[in-house]
């Protein structure tokens, strides 16, 4: 009897002694998955990836440069990257602005371009600063602002005009830009094209958008047939 006793017993410890491991190995499980979970960016060979490499300010060069003493007041204000800004970073993208301004942001296909282009027109002569916030780098852009009048001015003199000049020969000129938070229109005094960029981005909008302009030109006293519009 007492062997007997001492076989049940054996059997009854490795029963045991197994359900034990089998916990054991469930638990690590478990902890593992807790783990995975807690630290999404590790992949399972448990190695992480690169960290975002930090760029240097000093190799993002803007438009207007930095510092400018007769930026636009219609933008656009644009931020070159030494090198192209992933999807996910573009994604996360910060625009602050002192005085606040918002913006629209557009980036081009290669990455490294972003555009940003204020939905209201920015007061005359008025000292600004915009910061790019990225996990790469941080960049500020600041600038003062001209007059619509000195713009024009510095517009004409650079086609060896006078104002005057250039509103005789252009009369609906100082109306411009045709500026909204959905389109921005501009005469290329050099080319005599306008440029006419649209903020929309579904086809219908844009077709409804390129009439209200071609209108709008129309009722300046614009000759269409005479001159061309670059939409963009």
């Amino acid at each position: 009897m007492t062997i007997i006793s001492d076989l049940k017993q054996v059997k009854l410890s490795r029963g045991l002694l197994l359900q034990l491991i089998i916990l054991g190995v469930i638990a690590i499980l478990i902890v593992w998955m807790i783990i995975i979970l807690l630290h999404p960016s590790q992949n399972l060979s448990g190695e992480l990836p690169s960290p975002t490499p930090i760029l240097n300010p000093a190799q993002v060069t803007t438009s207007p440069e930095d510092k400018a003493q007769q930026a636009s007041i219609y933008g656009p204000f644009v931020f070159t990257f030494p090198q192209a800004i992933t999807k996910s970073s573009q994604t996360h993208t910060t625009i602050t602005s002192s005085p606040q301004v918002v913006f629209t942001r557009s980036w081009d296909k290669s990455g490294k371009v972003l555009t940003l282009t204020p939905l209201t027109i920015l007061k005359e002569n008025q000292n600004y600063s915009i910061t790019v916030i990225l996990p790469e780098i941080n960049k500020t852009l600041q600038f003062t602002t001209t007059s619509s009048q000195q713009l024009r001015a510095t517009q004409a003199a650079a086609e060896g005009l006078t104002l005057q000049q250039l509103e005789q020969q252009y009369p609906w000129y100082s109306q411009l830009p045709l500026f909204t938070g959905k389109y921005y229109v501009t005469f290329d005094l050099q080319s005599r094209v306008f440029h006419a960029r649209l903020n929309s981005l579904n086809d219908p909008q844009t077709e409804v958008l390129k009439q209200t302009v071609t209108k709008k030109l129309q009722s300046l006293g614009v000759d269409l047939q005479r001159y061309t519009i670059i939409w963009e």
